[in-house]
């Protein structure tokens, strides 16, 4: 996965007083800034939550519970949901479909694939691997199916819809509102690394087996401070313009004096158009003919 899809942060540090950083989705063409949180160190919770902008949903707000101004969202915020599956034909099984909604705010569909287990070799060279096929032989009593696309495969455990992508990483979601509930990673040195997320009206609860908890506090829907170890590690400001709330400051809280990442918007497509750091200098973001241009100043 991309770093913006990661929870565990393989190099796990304290957070500096950057602004973050900025891609573009060579896919889509679309702006992708990140914004670090909140890093810790250690093993027992290497974590890493981030702010994600991604400017295809500049208009739109990413969760209807929990806001972040249009076009934010963070990336523990994942969601997995259940769609209508094409129509299964006379003796095919019945297909299923998914949405998996990624830390970026990413979309794809992951539904059910047939397959057989074709054996090449013989003795301690024999390998086995899955043929796929596009389409169901009732006739065939080896077929098998599975939920996945290549990179994720889906189950079912207890209330969840898990995904394991192909480097062993476990996302479990709730099967009632489809967020992402826990997260578990292997880790060579301290076995696996887990964590959990616990949602209520105005909080929601990040932490580990032994208890390290990570809190973000709501008001009226919108992020307004992390707190970690009793104490405010970032604050979130908004503002409406154009109609819609939008996230224009992140004061650095307690660990900082007076430190702010401000963020201004374009007066006519309201996509973000800059972004200054606490040093004074300042990225802006062109889109003119929807590609993306950078430019660099400091005030």
């Amino acid at each position: 996965m991309a770093s913006e899809d990661r929870i565990f942060d393989e190099k796990p540090i304290r957070c500096r007083r950057c602004a973050g950083e900025v891609r573009k989705d060579m896919f889509k063409g679309n702006l992708l800034f990140i914004h670090d949180d909140f890093r810790s160190a250690g093993t027992k919770l290497p974590m890493k939550i981030a702010h994600v902008y991604n400017s295809e949903y500049f208009s739109e707000d990413t969760d209807e519970t929990y806001k972040f101004g249009v076009g934010w969202r963070l990336n523990i915020m994942q969601t997995l949901k259940e769609v209508s599956a094409p129509v299964a034909t006379e003796g095919e099984p019945r297909a299923k479909s998914f949405v998996y909604t990624d830390a970026a705010g990413r979309k794809r569909v992951i539904g059910t694939r047939y397959y057989k287990s074709v054996t090449t070799g013989t003795g301690d060279r024999a390998k086995t691997r899955k043929v796929y096929r596009s389409v169901y032989d009732e006739k065939d009593a080896d077929m098998r199916s599975e939920i996945g696309d290549g990179i994720y495969t889906l189950s079912t455990e207890n209330g969840y819809n898990v995904l394991t992508d192909d480097r062993g990483t476990v996302l479990k979601f709730s099967a009632v509102t489809g967020r992402l509930a826990v997260v578990e990673k292997p880790a060579c040195r301290v076995g696996t690394l887990r964590m959990t997320i616990k949602y209520t009206p105005n909080l929601i609860a990040v932490s580990d087996a032994d208890g390290r908890k990570v809190c973000l506090h709501f008001r009226c829907g919108y992020l307004t401070k992390i707190r970690f170890n009793n104490r405010v590690v970032r604050a979130y400001e908004y503002e409406r313009f154009l109609g819609r709330d939008r996230l224009v400051e992140i004061p650095f809280g307690a660990l900082g004096d007076g430190d702010t990442v401000a963020f201004d918007y374009d007066a006519g497509c309201g996509c973000l158009s800059s972004v200054t750091n606490p040093a004074g200098y300042t990225i802006n973001y062109k889109y003119p003919n929807k590609n993306i241009r950078v430019y660099y100043k400091k005030q």
